[in-house]
């Protein structure tokens, strides 16, 4: 019947693990009604598997081994013994056991686990008693002789004390941002974190922390009792925005976004409050390197961001892709990174009516940069990128020479005949294309280099092309 309930509000994947013999009691016409119940739902499943043993292992296998699959596992006189499921967080306790039975039972949500892939860490299991167990868990360890009184207190867990910590949580956030007259303005927010990284790393742990406390108390059956309507609504938008607020300054900081470990915990805590599509909005991985998907972010105008905060936060996401590349074009990436030093600077002391203006050259630099475009290659070298890293980090050593660009494209094309699979961890492929490009600029360019210069390009170039390998 607990099946029943929880298939018709279709929140939660459940299953039933339960002994025939609960069904067995007297022929069919005799039996009470929850009894027929149950003997029908084990009829129907033992035709579905074969076998309710066979059935028992699919299910508990996939309980513990699918985090995609069954959620919770209604258990009657079942896996009291030998189940071992670190994932188990929270177990519902409907009638009273003793002793062993209840030690068995609590041991199975007391293991730690690091978590399925996007889902949070277990650091503790939750217990939740229906039937009194708490009066049986004293006598149950005093089965054992080093038993301590203060166990009990400390594991027995009431709704009050865990809605004055879920209050707690929610004031921690708002403390740092009391000064902001405007709570609406995320703007505010952004630049008060941005400036301070020890305050940034505590808020995001606190908007965390306040995830996992609004999440166990809404596993307390008693929670919903306790909250009124409308606090429990301001506390969904609150913590809406702390959510969207970090989630900005993170990308204001080129930092990487990824809540997919909170993503079931926002859209249950939200589910009254957002769509389901607006939870999937706020715990998406954003992808720093994917300008399109970035750009459409920064651009949401639900997101509230000013000129100077999108051009700020393009112009880090920027930075960020020239430190991650740097080393394939140095005079490339260090001619960006220059000028984009030189817009912040202008940021910071820009008049209103002037950020338009430099938020567009933020994003003609951010496009630059992602596309990997210049001005700086003849029109003859274009086409074939790879040459462009050797074409402008090779420059300064042909300052006189009329036919740069032909040297330059022989070199490459004498790297592409050396290539061979993992060509870049080779030492035998790296004397060959040293040599090889030795040999081309003493014998055939008329170019006066002496030979350290001969050396000092012939190991730029391979460098280059260790650097570009997947061009080649």
């Amino acid at each position: 019947m607990f099946k029943q309930a929880l298939d018709f509000l279709g929140d939660i994947r459940s299953e039933v693990v339960i002994s025939e013999t609960q069904a067995e009691d007297g022929a069919d016409d005799l039996k009470p009604d929850h009894k027929q119940i149950v003997a029908n739902y084990l009829a129907e499943q033992k035709r579905l598997y074969g076998s309710l043993e066979s059935r028992e292992k699919q299910i508990v296998r996939d309980y513990k081994k699918n985090p995609d699959g069954c959620e919770l596992l209604i258990v009657v006189d079942k896996l009291l013994t030998g189940f071992d499921a670190p994932r188990d967080t929270v177990l519902y306790l409907a009638k009273q056991l003793k002793d062993h039975n209840l030690l068995q039972a609590i041991a199975r949500v007391n293991r730690v686990f690091d978590g399925d892939a996007g889902k949070p860490r277990k650091t503790a299991g939750l217990i939740v008693d229906y039937s009194k167990n708490a009066k049986n868990l004293k006598s149950a360890l005093e089965l054992f002789s080093n038993f301590d009184p203060a166990d009990i207190e400390n594991a027995l867990m009431d709704t009050d004390s865990q809605i004055k910590a879920l209050q707690k949580c929610f004031e921690s956030l708002r403390e740092p941002f009391a000064d902001i007259a405007d709570k609406n303005d995320v703007n505010a927010y952004v630049d008060k974190l941005k400036s301070d990284e020890k305050a940034r790393e505590k808020f995001k742990e606190d908007v965390n922390a306040c995830i996992r406390q609004f999440s166990l108390c809404r596993a307390l059956h008693d929670f919903y009792d306790k909250v009124d309507l409308d606090t429990l609504r301001g506390w969904q938008g609150e913590l809406k925005r702390f959510i969207e607020i970090k989630k900005t300054t993170m990308l204001a900081c080129a930092e990487a976004v990824d809540f997919s470990k909170y993503k079931d915990q926002i859209a249950k805590l939200l589910d009254k409050y957002v769509t389901a599509r607006e939870a999937e909005i706020l715990s998406k991985e954003i992808n720093l390197s994917d300008m399109r998907e970035f750009d459409q972010y920064i651009e949401d105008e639900r997101n509230g961001l000013s000129d100077k905060s999108k051009a700020d936060a393009i112009l880090a996401q920027t930075k960020k892709i020239i430190y991650e590349k740097y080393d394939q074009d140095k005079a490339f990436y260090g001619k960006f990174s220059d000028l984009i030093e030189r817009l912040l600077v202008d940021l910071k002391t820009a008049k209103k009516e002037d950020l338009a203006a430099l938020l567009e050259q933020a994003k003609s630099y951010q496009s630059a940069v992602a596309d990997y475009v210049d001005s700086d290659i003849p029109d003859d070298l274009r086409a074939d990128k790879t040459a462009h890293p050797f074409y402008r980090n090779l420059r300064g050593f042909f300052a006189s020479s009329d036919d740069y660009t032909d040297i330059v494209r022989h070199i490459v094309d004498l790297i592409k005949r050396r290539k061979v699979v993992d060509f870049s961890v080779k030492q035998e492929v790296r004397r060959a294309v040293i040599n090889d490009i030795e040999d081309f600029l003493f014998d055939e360019v008329n170019e006066k280099l002496s030979a350290d210069a001969i050396e000092q390009i012939a190991l730029t170039a391979w460098n280059l092309a260790v650097e570009n390998k997947d061009s080649f």
